[in-house]
Parts: structure tokens; sequence; C-alpha cells
């Protein structure tokens, strides 16, 4: 008798451990797959890293895969995905009209008020102008937070060393930007690092250029049919001829426009000392502090150029505006939730300042910008000062013209016709408009 009830005893030991075992094998299963832009690399991929590791620490049964790939490869992912509804769990997009509402509009993305109701601290931590870009009248909700998201501005970025060894300063005028050049130059040093191949690159120059001959209200007028602007306009002239006088003067150097900027080969100019500068985002000041710990690198902002109209502190870019979504493919929502919950903490906060040198548009960033000298001095410089911030013109306008845009931008700078090819632009404009 006591060796059956030791073995029905046995029995239920096994059992039990058995149904533990596979609920809790069950509840692994529990999995989020996050997409975005930040590659191997990138600084944020490490912030994210960081940040998912915490969350699985807290939530074991919870299985963060992050899933990245380069900017035009990520929009031709998206492209799919929506097509296919085969997005993933969790998603980056660059907010507003043309990223994320069409999402919005098929019904694809979760709308996260009722979470952030249900969490004012957690809604509260937002700027409302980062929020704004995940807001439409036409659908009432919130369907993205900002999250892993910063002040993106363009800089000149430099090399310190090399502007120390030929006694260059910053330079403040459009004669003394050339003058620095020049002298780079005329000591074997390609003034300006430049990798087209991607072509936005090659876009921060003609929208940075128009915005110092005209100011905002150019690309207010020219973008949409009806307000009084086209892209034949002399300020979108006169930009596409100011490139090509750049090339011409040989600041650009050679293969710029087959240079990939995204395998990392302007990098490799400025790391060798081929390249002293480059106009680019403030993402890259955190590349230059990974991948070369000890070089010091300096910004200002673009001069102003002789005769123009545009205020000298506005810059191009976005302060905030990249939205992390929910999507209708996700399981585990009331998880999903979570994970950004802890993408808005304070500890990501202060990683994404500390080492990924990103200004998160959240409040209490300020407490942390001390512990990033560099950043806080972006912060002083760049960004608290700028009047006007132009956001990234290839992704504000739908797929047509931005890709006809692209092309158009890097053609001029292989020294294509400039009005033959700005009359291009306004032609698919105004096809997309009257389709």
């Amino acid at each position: 008798m006591k060796k059956i009830l030791l073995a029905l005893v046995l029995v239920l030991i096994v059992m039990t451990y058995g149904f533990a075992n596979g609920q809790q094998e069950t509840e692994k299963t529990k999995t989020i797959e996050l997409w975005s832009l930040f590659t191997e690399g990138n600084p944020m991929n490490g912030v994210v890293a960081d940040t998912i590791a915490r969350f699985e620490a807290d939530n074991p049964n919870v299985k963060i895969n992050h899933v990245t790939a380069i900017d035009k490869d990520y929009k031709t992912k998206m492209k799919v995905a929506m097509g296919s509804k085969t997005e993933g769990d969790v998603m980056f997009t660059w907010g507003g009209t043309m990223s994320l509402l069409p999402m919005v509009e098929a019904e694809r993305v979760v709308d996260l008020s009722p979470y952030l109701e249900a969490d004012m601290e957690w809604a509260d931590r937002f700027l409302p102008s980062a929020m704004a870009f995940a807001q439409f009248p036409e659908y009432p909700g919130t369907w993205g937070v900002p999250v892993f998201a910063g002040a993106s501005l363009v800089s000149m970025n430099y090399r310190k060393d090399i502007f120390a060894e030929y006694n260059l300063e910053e330079p403040k005028t459009w004669d003394e930007f050339i003058s620095v050049m020049d002298t780079l130059l005329a000591n074997d040093i390609t003034p300006l690092a430049l990798g087209n191949k991607v072509m936005w690159p090659g876009s921060f120059w003609f929208m940075i250029l128009v915005d110092r001959i005209a100011g905002p209200s150019a690309w207010e007028k020219a973008s949409v049919p009806g307000r009084g602007g086209s892209f034949t306009d002399a300020p979108f002239i006169e930009a596409g001829e100011m490139i090509q006088d750049l090339v011409d003067r040989g600041y650009f150097g050679e293969g710029y426009n087959s240079r990939n900027w995204e395998a990392g080969d302007t990098r490799t100019q400025l790391y060798t000392g081929a390249a002293a500068m480059e106009w680019m985002g403030s993402w890259t000041l955190g590349q230059y502090g990974v991948e070369q710990p000890d070089m010091e690198f300096g910004f200002f902002n673009f001069p102003p150029v002789p005769g123009g109209k545009g205020d000298a502190s506005n810059s191009i870019g976005a302060m905030g505006g990249l939205e992390f979504v929910i999507t209708k493919n996700c399981e585990y929502v009331d998880e999903a939730v979570e994970f950004l919950k802890y993408a808005a903490d304070d500890m990501t906060v202060k990683n994404q300042v500390v080492n990924a040198n990103s200004v998160p548009p959240m409040y209490g960033v300020e407490n942390f910008l001390g512990a990033n000298p560099q950043m806080k001095n972006f912060f002083e410089k760049i960004v608290a000062p700028a009047a006007n911030v132009q956001y990234w013109f290839q992704e504000d306008v739908p797929a047509e013209i931005s890709q006809t845009y692209l092309d158009v931008v890097k053609a001029i700078f292989g020294g294509a016709d400039v009005r033959t090819e700005l009359q291009r632009l306004e032609d698919a404009k105004m096809q997309y408009h009257n389709r």
C-alpha cells in the first residue's frame, strides 16, 4: 500500500512539475517583434538593446526580437509589409502624414489613447510637439509615441585636429566658409565628405541652401499646389546652381555620388583624414564617439549665404517626430505597451543622451544633459537657437514625389541641367495632385 501511495505522490509531483513547466514554456512564447532603423553600429542600437535587456529581465516570459534595416531598405520593408499585412509588432515610423497616417487609414495600428489615459505619468512624459506627429484630426486618437527618438538636426561636423593644424576657425559667413575649404583643398584634404549613393545626404544640402536663400516659406509654397510657389522658382534654381558651383570647385572631391553614407564611407573619409567636414545629422556625433572615441569633433551651423533671407539659426531635421507604433499584428499589446514605457523611462533617456548623443523629446531630459558636455553644447548651439526647423522634405511628401525629388537632387549633384531637373520635380508634384 505504501508503495502505491508513493507511486501516486511521484506521479502527482511529475504532473504538477510538467504542468508548471509547460505553463512556463507557454508563457515564454510571448514574442514581440520590434522593427527599427537602428542597425549594428548605430549608437541607438545599443540603447535599444539595453532597454530590451532590462525589460526582459523584469518580464522573463516576454521576448523582444529586434529586427533592423537601413533607411531605404526599411522603407521598402514597410511598403511590402503594409501590402501583405505582415508588419512587425512594434515598429519605427517617421510619423506624420506620409509615414504614419497611411497605416492609420488602413487600420493597421493600435490607438494608444486608452493606455496613455490610464497612465498619465507615462503620457505626460512626452512633449506635445513630438506627440503631434502621431495625432490626426480626422482620426481621433494617439497612434504612436516618440520613444528612441531625438531632436535630429543637421550640423557641419568637423575634425578639430585638422582645423587646428591649419589654424582654421568655425566660419560665420559664406566667404569664411569658402576660405576654410580653399585652405583644406590646398593641403590635399577634401573639404566636404558626402556619400550620395543613397541620395538623402545630398538632399540635406539642397534643403539648407533653399532655406538660407529664401527662408522656410519657399518650401511651404512649393510643396503643394495652390500655395503660390513652384519648384522652378528662383530659390530652388539658385540652390541647385550653388551646389554645382561647390562641386566644380572640388569641395566634394571625387566619387561623392557613388559613395555610400549608409555603408560608412564618409566616416571613413573623416577618420582617415581624407576629408575634414560633413553636413550631417546629430546622430553622427554618437557614431563618431563609438567608432573613434579618441578623435575630437566640433560642429557649427550652416553659414548664411550672400543676400539670403533665411535666418542663420534655422536648421533642417526634426525636433522629434519619429514614432513607434503597435500594429494590429501584435498578439501581446499589453506587453508591447509596457515595453514602450521602459523606452521612455529615466534609464533609457539617460542612456540615449549619454551614449547616443541624442536628445529625446521628453520632459526631464535636461536633467541628463550635464552628463554629456558635447550633447549639451549641441543643444545650446544648434537646437535651442533654431528659429525654424525644416522637416526632412523627402519624408514629408508622398512617395511618388519624394523619389523624384531625391533623383532630381542627385542629378543636380551630377551636373544635370538645374532648370530641367526642377521642372521634372514640379511635374511630378502636379501629376500626383491632379490624379
